[in-house]
């Protein structure tokens, strides 16, 4: 099973004090390659920005639409935002909100920023 899967599946199956799933979607084998390219292009973008600077996970989201060449980008942000947390979860980016670093397998609500994990 890719490790991309594997990370997404331990996910899916935890579960915070609420009862609520710590993923924004369940992803299935098909999304699998959807999360895997969001993920490169989550990486892409954070490339082009100097660092400490972020990005929105819909940024991710209208680029990876506009490679499939659709306008539809919305449906593709729980890609973007498990893409985000496996990410996270590898100790590459960070995600923030309102400033403030979220933890990576913590239960993530609202806006989102992405940014590169500081280099130690």
């Amino acid at each position: 099973m890719p490790r991309v899967l594997e990370l997404v599946l331990a996910f899916e199956r935890t579960i915070n004090g609420f009862g609520e799933r710590r993923l924004d979607a369940e992803v299935t084998m098909h999304d699998e390659e959807e999360v895997h390219a969001m993920a490169e292009i989550i990486l892409a973008l954070l490339a082009r920005r100097d660092a400490g600077k972020t990005i929105c996970p819909s940024e991710a989201a209208r680029a990876y639409a506009a490679q499939i060449e659709t306008t539809e980008w919305r449906s593709f942000m729980p890609a973007a935002r498990n893409a985000a947390r496996i990410l996270a979860l590898q100790g590459i980016i960070v995600v923030t909100q309102k400033g403030r670093a979220l933890q990576a397998d913590g239960v993530w609500r609202g806006a989102l920023r992405l940014r590169r994990t500081d280099p130690t």
